[in-house]
């Protein structure tokens, strides 16, 4: 259904993505993973918005768990900044720190580490954010539970931004509307005084039928995923790099 000469696939790095063409079939096998990829890339011309790349062939590419280790204790000597968002429709600006970017950049691989680090109270917004980059269903719940109260948000401005961190995290997994439209639009906070109930509330009712798979479309704002995905017409290339450069 796509128009002549575009692509429904597009690949995200750090700084650049491109329209994806190749073997679809294949490339499912591959959707949202960190991949390796040979293949000829053609420059953007008139009004492509993204450079082509001819996929010539496509393997996994993984980040052994020292490495991510790494990155996680590096984040303790790299304070993030919180989220802010600029305007409406919805314009996030993520402050990403390079350990931020590195851990995002190892894909799914990353998630079981990251579970482990969930309640750290050093790092834990950005675990939390982290995981709503490369984690699926297995993440929702620990991130709900990591979540503060209404009395530890009041108190805390550091738990505010647990729970801001958490919203996005949850908003980008799911693609579901419990905080805000998950496809951006007017910023309106659905749950401004105890977004940990709602989310366990939603979760409660959706999680015997919750099947990430359809949710191909996960591009929150520009949350920064990287690796293969469905759907490149829904990202948006000048902000997402501003984000990844932040």
């Amino acid at each position: 259904m796509c128009p002549e000469g575009s692509s429904q696939w597009g690949l995200i790095t750090a700084t650049k993505q491109y329209s994806v063409f190749g073997d679809t079939r294949a490339f499912k096998n591959y959707e949202r993973q960190r991949v390796t990829v040979t293949g000829k890339v053609t420059p953007v011309a008139g009004n492509a918005p993204l450079d082509r790349l001819q996929v010539q062939s496509l393997a996994l590419s993984s980040i052994g768990e020292h490495q991510i280790r790494q990155w996680l204790e590096q984040l303790r000597s790299n304070p993030w900044s919180e989220p802010e968002n600029t305007c409406n429709p919805t314009c996030w600006q993520y402050h990403l720190t390079p350990p931020m970017i590195h851990i995002l950049l190892a894909g799914p691989a990353a998630q079981h580490v990251l579970l482990k680090y969930v309640n750290d109270p050093q790092i834990k917004d950005q675990i939390i954010f982290l995981l709503g980059g490369v984690g699926n269903r297995d993440a929702i719940q620990p991130i709900i539970g990591a979540m503060e109260s209404p009395n530890e948000a009041r108190r805390s401005a550091y738990d505010r931004k647990v729970n801001l961190a958490a919203n996005l995290a949850l908003t980008n997994i799911t693609v579901s509307g419990v905080i805000w439209h998950h496809g951006g639009g007017i910023t309106r906070d659905n749950c401004p005084n105890d977004p940990k109930s709602c989310w366990s509330a939603w979760w409660l009712q959706h999680r015997d039928t919750f099947d990430i798979s359809n949710t191909y479309n996960r591009r929150y704002v520009n949350y920064p995923n990287y690796g293969i995905y469905q759907d490149p017409d829904s990202f948006s290339s000048e902000r997402f790099i501003q984000n990844a450069k932040q």
